[in-house]
């Protein structure tokens, strides 16, 4: 029941924004750490990893205490605990929820269920997807280009303007390759296509969207 890999992606998406949208207009301590103790738990269930569960954690522990040290001693109202702590779990529940989607389900379920519930533009879904797939090609262009650099002699930082030109225009030739590749194959704006997978709502999923909108008016109206 709690597990969200077996709810629907984008609903589930929707289920996480709507309580951390909520939760950033509260400023009550015991409800901060309520919702953070909620997401850590939805986030054994689908078992994430403790390496990546440590990492992340720790990042948003240093940006935490670094929001409550500047809170705490230079704010407009310096030496409130409690309003420093508030601000400090920010980063904290924020970082985790992301984990917890992030682990929950894949970019092409999210997308894919994107576009089949929600009707979003196809051109936007598989402009998405091409990003995804482009991203390791422009990373493994990045440090060719980078080497070549280094072979001719020449200097160059890591946002070096003749580094990230270079691929910025080899990434404007595969864009535009691949548009003609996927028009060659009838995918066009506004045509209807089949999928290989569907992301049927179920009742499940408006329970879980129900439950989500209960815990955020139960976080703002408390």
């Amino acid at each position: 029941m709690f597990n969200l890999k077996n709810y629907h992606p984008a609903i589930t998406f929707l289920c996480l924004l709507i309580p951390t949208f909520s939760f950033s207009f509260t400023l009550r301590l015991r409800t901060s750490l309520l919702f953070l103790i909620i997401v850590v738990t939805l986030q054994c269930f689908v078992k994430v990893s403790l390496k990546t569960w440590a990492k992340v954690n720790l990042i948003s522990f240093v940006m935490g205490l670094s929001l409550f040290l500047g809170t705490y001693f230079w704010g407009k109202l310096p030496h409130q605990f409690v309003l420093a702590s508030l601000v400090a779990c920010r980063p904290l529940i924020f970082m985790n929820v992301g984990l917890l989607f992030h682990v929950s389900h894949s970019n092409y379920d999210f997308i894919e269920s994107l576009y089949q519930t929600f009707k979003v533009p196809s051109h936007f879904a598989y402009g998405i997807f091409a990003v995804f797939n482009l991203l390791p090609l422009i990373k493994l262009q990045y440090q060719r280009n980078r080497l070549a650099f280094r072979l001719k002699n020449q200097v160059t930082w890591a946002l070096s303007p003749r580094l990230i030109l270079s691929v910025l225009l080899k990434t404007i030739y595969w864009v535009e390759q691949l548009e003609l590749a996927m028009l060659s194959k009838g995918f066009e704006v506004g045509k209807e296509r089949t999928h290989a997978s569907t992301y049927p709502v179920r009742f499940r999923d408006y329970s879980l969207l129900g439950m989500s909108i209960l815990l955020s008016i139960g976080m703002i109206f408390k």
